[in-house]
C-alpha cells in the first residue's frame, strides 16, 4: 500500500512479477490484510474507510465501510468471519466480513491514554484527544483482540463483550518522552519545554565563528544538538499460535511476554551443541553452571548427578545463585535421588541451603516446591 499514490500494488512471489495496482483509496494506505479463509484482501486508509477487494479473480472492488476518522490498523479474525478497524479518535470496529454490517465499537480512547510528551500543553483531562491504536491482533481463538499504538500500553479486550481486561506497559524508561503521567509546570515556559531550548549566551564569541555550525548536529546524530527524545509507542504486535506468548515491537525494541514465567533465554542453546561430549568439555573447563545446564536440557540424571558432584564446595552458592530458575525443580528432583543412595549426605545438604537461600521465594511460589526433596529429607532425617 502506498502513502504517495494511494494505490495497491499486488506481486507474485513465485515471480516478482507485479500482477495488479488496484486503485480506489483517496488518501494514504495504511494498512494492509489478507483474510485467512478466503480470496480476500482489506486494505484501511486515511480517507475514513476499509475495502475489500478480490485480488485472485480480478473483480477488484468489493465492499467499502465507512468510518467517522481515519483508520489506522485492521485484523481478521482466526476465522475469517469478523474483520476489527482502528480509527484516529481511539475506537475499535468490528465487522462481519460475510455482509459488512457492524457488530460493535469499543471505545478505546481512555484506555490507551498514559504518558504526557514533554511538549504537551494540553490539561490532563484532555489528554485522550491523540491517543490511537496503530496495531491490531486477534488471539488464535479469537475471544481476545490485542491493541497498541500511540501510548505506553497495550490493551487487551474481550471480543464478545467489548471490554478491557488488561493493559499491559510496556516500558518504564523515563528517558522517553510520553511516559511520565505528570509533568512538572514549572519546566514549561512560553517558548516550550525548558529541557528542549538551547540556552546559549548571547555574548558568546561564538557569533564570531563562521557559518556551518557542526556537522555532527546538522546531521541529527544522537547526543549533538538534537534535544528530542524518542517518544514510547507500539509500532507492531504478534501473538504465537499457541497463544502462551506475544510480542510487541516498541521504541525500546521488540518486548516477549509469556504466560510461563519460567520461559528464560538460554544462550547455552545458541553457543554451543547440547551433546555429552560438551558437558564434559565444560566441566574440564571449570564452566560448572554451564555444565549443568547442558545436562539438564539433555535430561540425562547420570550426567546430571556426574555435574552436581562435581562442583568443587568452595563453588556451590555461587553455581547454586547463577542458576535460572526454570531448572530448579530438576536440580531438586535430582538432589532428592542422590540424598537416598549417595554417602556425600554434608554436600548435598550445603546444596540444599544454597537453593533454598538464592532462589527461596520462587520454590515457595512454585507447584509442588520441592515435595520430593522434603520427602527425601524426612527419610534421611528418619534413618
Amino acid at each position: 500500500g502506498s502513502q504517495d499514490d494511494f494505490q495497491i500494488y499486488v506481486w507474485s512471489v513465485k515471480t516478482g512479477r507485479l500482477l495488479d495496482v488496484l486503485a480506489g483509496h483517496e488518501g494514504p494506505v495504511s494498512g494492509l490484510a489478507f483474510s485467512p479463509t478466503q480470496p480476500l484482501l482489506a486494505s484501511c486508509s486515511w480517507d475514513k474507510t476499509v475495502r475489500t477487494w478480490d485480488v485472485y479473480d480480478g473483480k477488484s472492488q468489493l465492499e467499502v465501510l465507512q468510518h467517522s476518522h481515519d483508520v489506522l490498523a485492521l485484523a481478521w479474525r482466526p476465522d475469517g468471519k469478523q474483520l476489527a478497524s482502528a480509527t484516529l479518535d481511539g475506537q475499535i470496529y468490528f465487522w462481519t466480513a460475510q455482509d459488512a454490517a457492524i457488530e460493535g465499537v469499543i471505545e478505546g480512547r481512555r484506555d490507551i491514554r498514559g504518558g504526557r510528551l514533554a511538549s504537551d500543553r494540553r490539561s490532563a483531562g484532555n489528554l485522550s484527544s491523540g491517543a490511537a491504536f496503530t496495531s491490531l491482533t486477534y488471539s488464535a481463538d479469537g475471544s481476545l483482540l490485542f491493541a497498541g499504538g500511540r501510548s505506553k500500553h497495550v490493551c487487551v479486550y474481550d471480543v464478545a463483550e467489548k471490554v478491557l481486561l488488561r493493559r499491559f506497559q510496556v516500558t518504564h524508561n523515563r528517558s522517553l518522552d510520553g511516559v511520565l503521567d505528570q509533568l512538572n509546570s514549572k519546566h514549561m515556559t512560553d517558548a516550550g519545554p525548558l529541557q528542549l531550548i538551547a540556552h546559549e549566551d548571547a555574548d558568546s564569541d561564538d557569533e564570531l565563528l563562521p557559518a556551518g555550525g557542526d556537522p555532527a548536529a546538522a546531521a541529527d546524530v544522537p547526543g549533538t544538538a538534537n534535544r528530542k527524545r524518542a517518544v514510547a509507542r507500539t509500532r507492531a504486535l504478534a501473538l504465537s499460535p499457541t497463544g502462551a506468548t506475544w510480542a510487541a515491537a516498541t521504541t525500546e525494541g521488540l518486548l516477549l511476554y509469556a504466560l510461563d514465567a519460567g520461559l528464560n533465554f538460554d544462550p547455552t542453546d545458541l553457543t554451543e551443541a547440547l551433546t555429552p561430549q560438551a558437558f564434559h568439555a565444560a566441566l574440564a573447563g571449570r564452566a560448572y553452571v554451564r555444565a549443568l545446564l547442558i545436562a539438564l536440557r539433555l535430561g540425562d540424571p547420570a550426567l546430571l548427578k556426574h555435574g552436581l558432584l562435581s562442583v568443587p564446595p568452595q563453588h556451590v552458592a555461587t553455581a547454586a545463585g547463577q542458576l535460572p530458575p526454570l531448572f530448579l525443580q530438576g536440580m531438586l528432583s535430582c538432589m532428592a535421588e542422590c540424598l537416598e543412595e549417595s554417602p556425600h549426605m554434608e554436600y548435598l545438604l550445603s546444596w540444599v541451603k544454597a537453593l533454598l537461600l538464592a532462589h527461596g521465594p520462587a520454590l515457595a511460589a512454585a507447584s509442588g516446591g520441592g515435595a520430593a526433596l522434603r520427602a527425601a529429607l524426612a527419610r534421611g532425617g528418619e534413618a
